[in-house]
């Protein structure tokens, strides 16, 4: 029975996943002391309102929409 090998180049990809790793915790507890401050349960969209205003929410929400619409119909189109 062969064995799996695992390839040299596993020890290039290490420093790359801590890190990935350690922005992914910063824009965590990042988000979570700003949500702190809501006192409503809400989601991304509530979030924005309050922090920025409305036209800049919005404006990131069309934008949110319209890259699923996107990313939908390229993988209907494929």
């Amino acid at each position: 029975m062969k064995t799996f090998q695992i390839p040299k180049a596993k020890s290039q990809h290490e420093p790359a996943v801590v890190i990935s790793y350690a922005i992914a915790l910063i824009s965590v507890l990042y988000y979570a002391s700003f949500a702190v401050n809501i006192l409503v349960a809400g989601g991304s969209f509530f979030y924005l309102c309050v922090k920025l205003n409305n036209f800049i929410a919005f404006i990131i929400a069309a934008n949110i929409l319209l890259e699923s619409l996107h990313s939908t119909t390229r993988l209907v189109c494929s």
